[in-house]
């Protein structure tokens, strides 16, 4: 015969007892320097390469602009949001691209 324990082990009634230890943790924000804090993205893009009109950036050098030092796991979040902005400000007209250089945008916007 089979002990209560062993009948619920067999009929799977058990099974999920520890079902929440695999919940994906909801990834922080990661707060702007102060000058770009309270802006939406694209808006703070748009300032910082208005206040460094005379130089080109690379994407990570607008992050690093926006946000400071971050390490790998913070650069990782932020910076599909930053190129997806800078894609769309693209297509709208305003960023533009340095030619032939894939991934700089002048400081100067449209």
């Amino acid at each position: 015969m089979l002990t209560s324990n062993q009948t619920k082990n067999l009929f799977g009634q058990n099974k999920h007892k520890n079902h929440n230890s695999f919940r994906e943790t909801k990834p922080q924000k990661i707060p702007k320097l102060e000058a770009f804090e309270g802006l939406i993205l694209i808006d703070g893009i748009s300032n910082f390469l208005e206040q460094n009109s005379s130089k080109i950036f690379s994407i990570n050098e607008i992050i690093e602009g926006l946000y400071g030092k971050l390490d790998e796991h913070e650069l990782k979040q932020v910076k599909g949001s930053v190129q997806k902005e800078l894609s769309r400000g693209y297509r709208t007209g305003r960023f533009s691209r340095v030619p032939n250089q894939i991934g700089f945008i002048p400081g100067t916007t449209s």
